[in-house]
């Protein structure tokens, strides 16, 4: 399973390389063109096979097809589900660097081994796009796992598959080193969250990352009507209040639930977010007053704490009121 991505002549010579490396084998190579996202590729190319076996082939891998008969092998032979081939060994010449490009591989494949401590997967690189799957494993495979998900995607949703890893020393020379990149990595840690603890937790995630940007420029209000304007604190919280709101409905509408088809209309979600909020400054605002005034905290570390304080009981009211499905 080749995604090309709008490479036809590599993708020409990558398919005559993968004929001559499987002469001999009952083989179809499913190629699938998507210029705008491999992982809708790869997925495409996972509902569409055919074999007992799939063997995905993405970008980093392209010149290294004479790995696939080894790797069939030995998946064979050892009778397991999944054969990663996984990075080749350091050498010399590359160790001064490449060490640090390796690091964060085995630091995703170690989480995943926290995450799922169950697994005892061990893998040296979880992000690998060169793996051959039995096809009965990907029975609960659906179109909302992608890419170099994929593999994340077989591991944690069926923990009893039997893994394995080679080492692709044979395709040494040909195989190049694969590079993770941050934001590669944090969509991983994010995937391996959501796929230990469900859409829920995903979302609640994202809302937590919302209301951090939100508790900045409550801040920012905060201290501007107070400090400029000069407001009371519980005044300057008011108006925070209005600006952080008007803020984060926008972010945690196209953001955090953007598939969600809630019942109401955007502009009936806004009142209830609005409303919500300043109920919630309601209750707060006693805890605000009695950490700064009484216990003399600094007004903004007060604000910060008592936000924190309702921080979930507002994910579960805009969860299952304002954004329920």
């Amino acid at each position: 399973m080749v995604p090309t991505r709008d490479e036809r002549e590599s993708a020409a010579n990558l398919i005559a390389d993968l004929e001559r490396a499987t002469e001999g084998l009952s083989v179809e190579i499913v190629s699938v063109d998507d210029g705008q996202a491999l992982g809708e590729a790869v997925t495409e190319g996972l509902r569409r096979a055919r074999g007992a076996w799939v063997c995905v082939v993405t970008g980093e891998w392209q010149r290294a097809p004479a790995l696939i008969p080894d790797a069939l092998g030995y998946a064979q032979e050892a009778d397991t589900d999944l054969v990663l081939v996984g990075q080749r060994p350091l050498t010399t010449r590359d160790a001064a660097h490449g060490r640090a490009r390796r690091t964060l591989p085995l630091a995703l494949g170690a989480a995943a081994n926290i995450v799922f401590p169950r697994s005892r997967w061990g893998l040296s690189d979880p992000l690998s796009g060169f793996f051959l799957v039995r096809r009965e494993a990907l029975a609960f495979y659906s179109a909302h796992d992608h890419g170099l998900r994929s593999l994340l995607a077989i591991l944690t949703r069926r923990l009893d598959v039997r893994v394995a890893e080679i080492s692709p020393d044979l395709g040494s020379r040909q195989a190049r080193r694969r590079i993770v990149s941050p934001a590669e990595a944090l969509t991983y840690l994010l995937l391996l969250w959501y796929y230990r603890f469900g859409d829920d937790a995903r979302c609640f995630s994202m809302f937590l990352v919302v209301g951090a940007s939100s508790l900045l420029i409550n801040s920012l209000v905060m201290a501007l009507g107070k400090d400029v304007i000069g407001l009371h604190y519980l005044a300057a919280a008011v108006l925070a209040a209005q600006s952080a709101t008007l803020w984060s409905f926008q972010l945690v509408e196209f953001w955090v639930f953007p598939d969600r088809r809630p019942r109401h209309g955007r502009v009936r979600r806004f009142i209830r977010f609005l409303a919500m909020n300043n109920v919630a400054l309601a209750l707060r605002g006693p805890v605000l007053y009695a950490l700064t005034s009484g216990l003399g905290v600094h007004y903004l570390l007060s604000n910060a704490a008592s936000i924190l304080a309702f921080t979930v009981v507002r994910y579960s009211l805009s969860s299952l009121w304002i954004w329920a499905r």
